[in-house]
């Protein structure tokens, strides 16, 4: 299954990826720290160290296997994360101006937002961000 949305760092490394699913739109986002679920924003699922947190509450299932019920093949969007086809997009991350922390590449529109870790100028990006994840929820 091919992301429609992609997240990178300034350094080139991919932290979050979205993906249209049968259940709707999954968001998976990674970092050293925690992993990230989010299906239909209903269903966040956060796992921190050996916790998961789903909703505010912590559960006894990993978020991957609770998760699986909604979206079978999870563990081969996991394994396959760090992975992007569009090598290019990547490279020129490096080379965006140096305000630019991350962008997130969203696919299907063929846009790549901006993000300089400032709330007020990144309101408008986030706000194109949520229109569009939106548009795949279930």
């Amino acid at each position: 299954m091919e992301p429609i949305l992609v997240g990178i760092t300034r350094e080139g490394k991919i932290f979050e990826k979205g993906f249209a699913t049968s259940a709707g739109f999954l968001d998976i986002q990674l970092s050293s720290e925690y992993s990230s679920f989010s299906l239909n924003d209903k269903i966040t699922c956060i796992k921190i160290k050996n916790k998961s947190i789903l909703n505010g509450d912590e559960i006894e299932v990993d978020c991957i296997n609770f998760l699986k019920r909604y979206v079978k093949c999870i563990e081969d969007l996991l394994n396959n994360f760090y992975h992007c086809n569009n090598k290019e997009l990547i490279e020129n991350v490096k080379f965006l101006n140096e305000k630019i922390k991350y962008i997130v590449y969203l696919k299907e529109d063929e846009i790549i937002l901006p993000f300089v870790g400032e709330e007020e100028m990144d309101s408008l990006s986030f706000k194109i961000l949520r229109d569009y994840k939106e548009r795949f929820y279930k």
